[in-house]
Formats: structure tokens, C-alpha cells, sequence
């Protein structure tokens, strides 16, 4: 499919109509052309990586809250999204909330950010040519479409980075002189990994390929439900906005557009995001909790009710919700004033 695309993308399509003469169903689009798609990927690449370094801490809150007390197994240290990052700053500094996993986390984004984001005007385009006979009609389920599938092969190729940045965000803490952790959820043991690089090492000796790939299904199922809430939410509203002049095209309509795909992706995505990290926080060394992802979520919901599947709601949209005011905006600005491109 993504080889069609590549070659789908230097067709040529009629101009795009005025703006007067669209339908609240569909909007135009512009000629496209492959030898674009390196900035486009590129743009939101940088864009990604920049604002994930930026609000790393929140992601380690988040995945705190939702690893500890897995199926009420062990203690619960943490109260909440408030009480967590009073904790970790406590006990570790502000090092214990921005630097676990964060060399992971950039690293995924480079490669998830680009594929989901960079490749999704491209697939736009081909879906609507191939499905409309050439004719430039895009409708919203179409974008949520385009939206899934750029999602879905974006978090397929970052699996193996984002399982290390989750378990070094979830096992992280202070360090006694003999290498035991003293804080966090993993107290009392040894960390498991040197850096990212062994840990990639490691997961591969130990487990293969699935081992780097565990999770891979929730996490497809999570980017495709984020990426299309997202990035349609996003490039709807922007188009409903200009449409109907309630705003010029600039940061404020950016900013805005990125607020409600913020929380679009928030909300939508919880569930499938839970059940993500904690199937790539079951480690080998043992019998694992959960046989798959729908053991894992019909045991969450046995065990901790349904309300369990929206744990770490407050952070991961804390994180989403300004990473997304943020990343918009520098995408645009990438993709406009320093690779020379339309704006998304």
C-alpha cells in the first residue's frame, strides 16, 4: 500500500475549488508531489521530537500511575496525578520526572512522528484520488482513515524504542551506592538495562524479534485511534475555521486547532493506551500477568472496573493537550518558513 503511495502521490488532480464552493463534507486539495514527502517527514519529525522533550515529564507520571498496583498486585504509592509528581520530585528532583526514558522517547517520535504525520497529506491525497475516481473530495471519515493508517505504521515501526521508554520510565528511581533502586515502584531491586541501546540489546537476546515487537497490536490500536483523532480533528476544524472566516490562517488558529485535537486524542485514545503500556511493561523473568491485550483488558476491568481504563487520563492529556499547542504550530513553522512547504 505505502509503495502505491509513493507512486500515487505524483498524479496529477484538477485545481482545488474555492472555498466558497465547499460542502461542509469535504474540502480540496492542492497538487502533490513525492519528491515533497522527505521535508514533510522531516518537518514533523523535528516538530515531535522537540515538544516530546519537552513534555517527557508528564509521560513518566502517567505511566507511573498506570503500571503501579497492576490488577491491585502490589502497593499503591502513588494518589493521583498531583500526589505522583510531588512524590518523584521529593524523592528524585526534577531529574526523576524529565530524563527516565527520554533518550527512547525522542527516538520513537523521530520515527513514529514522521511516518504518522509526515506521510499523512500524501496518503490523504491517494486515498481521495483512488476512492473519489480522481476527484479532490475529503471527507472526515476519510481523513480519520488516512489518520489510522499513517498511526498504525508509525507506532508499528517505533514499538521496539517505546518498550524501553516504558520500562525505564516505569522501573526509574534514586540509585543506592550499590545499585539497588531506593524509590519509585521498582524499589528494592536492580535496574534491568544499562541505557537504551542495551536494552534494545538485551530484549533481542532474550525474547527475539516479538520480544522488541511485544505490544505491538495495542500500540498499533492506540496511534491509529491517536493519530486519527488527531491529525482529522485537526485538519477539519482548521478547514471549518477557514471556511466560515472565523479566523486568518497563523499561530492563534494553530494553537486552537491544536487544543481540540488534544483533547480528541486524549479521550479516544485512554483505553487502548493503558492496555499498551502495561503489555510492554510485563517482563520476562516469569509468568506473565496478561496472555494478550484482551486478557489484559478484560482482567483490568474484572479486577479494577472499568474506571481503571482511563488511569492517567489528567496526565497523558497535560502532556497531549500542550504538546499538541506546540507541535502544530513548530510543525507548520518547519514546514513553511524552513522546508519550503504549504502549511498542513
Amino acid at each position: 500500500f505505502f509503495s502505491a503511495v509513493m507512486m500515487a502521490s505524483t498524479v496529477n488532480v484538477p485545481p482545488a475549488q474555492s472555498s466558497s464552493s465547499l460542502s461542509l463534507q469535504s474540502t480540496a486539495l492542492p497538487q502533490r508531489s513525492s519528491a515533497t514527502l522527505p521535508q514533510e517527514m522531516a518537518s514533523a519529525s523535528a516538530a515531535m521530537a522537540i515538544t516530546t522533550m519537552m513534555f517527557n515529564p508528564f509521560d513518566v507520571i502517567k505511566v507511573r500511575l498506570q503500571t503501579q498496583a497492576t490488577l491491585n498486585s502490589t502497593e499503591q504509592i502513588y494518589c493521583g496525578f498531583q500526589h505522583a509528581a510531588r512524590t518523584i520530585i521529593r524523592e528524585e528532583g526534577l531529574r526523576g520526572v524529565w530524563t527516565p526514558g527520554l533518550v527512547a522517547s525522542t527516538m520513537c517520535d523521530v520515527i513514529n512522528g514522521g511516518l504518522r504525520m509526515g506521510l499523512y497529506p500524501t496518503v490523504k491525497h491517494v486515498l481521495s484520488t483512488a476512492m473519489h475516481g480522481g476527484v479532490d473530495d475529503v471527507s472526515f471519515r476519510l481523513k480519520l482513515l488516512s489518520g489510522a493508517l499513517t498511526g498504525a505504521l508509525g507506532s508499528f515501526v517505533g514499538t521496539p524504542t517505546d518498550i524501553v521508554k516504558i520500562r525505564f520510565q516505569a522501573e526509574a528511581g534514586i540509585l543506592s551506592p550499590d545499585g539497588v533502586y531506593l524509590t519509585g515502584l521498582y524499589r528494592g531491586t536492580r535496574p534491568m538495562y544499562m541505557n537504551t541501546f542495551d536494552a534494545l540489546r538485551r530484549i533481542h537476546a532474550q525474547s527475539g524479534f516479538a520480544g522488541l515487537y511485544k505490544g505491538a497490536v495495542p500500540n498499533m490500536v492506540r496511534a491509529s485511534l491517536v493519530t486519527a483523532a488527531q491529525v482529522a480533528s485537526y485538519d477539519h476544524s482548521k478547514t471549518l475555521i477557514l471556511r466560515h472566516n472565523l479566523m486568518e490562517e497563523g499561530t492563534n488558529l494553530f494553537v486552537v486547532c491544536g487544543l481540540i485535537s488534544g483533547l480528541f486524542a486524549t479521550t479516544i485514545a485512554a483505553p487502548a493506551d493503558l492496555i499498551k503500556t502495561r503489555i510492554m511493561n510485563d517482563r520476562s523473568g516469569g509468568r506473565h500477568q496478561f496472555r494478550n491485550s484482551v486478557d489484559c483488558l478484560a482482567q483490568t476491568i474484572r479486577y479494577e472496573g472499568a474506571g481503571a481504563l482511563f488511569k492517567g487520563w489528567i496526565p497523558a492529556w497535560l502532556r497531549l493537550g500542550p504538546l499538541f499547542v506546540i507541535s502544530w504550530p513548530l510543525m507548520e513553522f518547519m514546514r513553511k518558513d524552513v522546508f519550503g512547504l504549504q502549511y498542513f
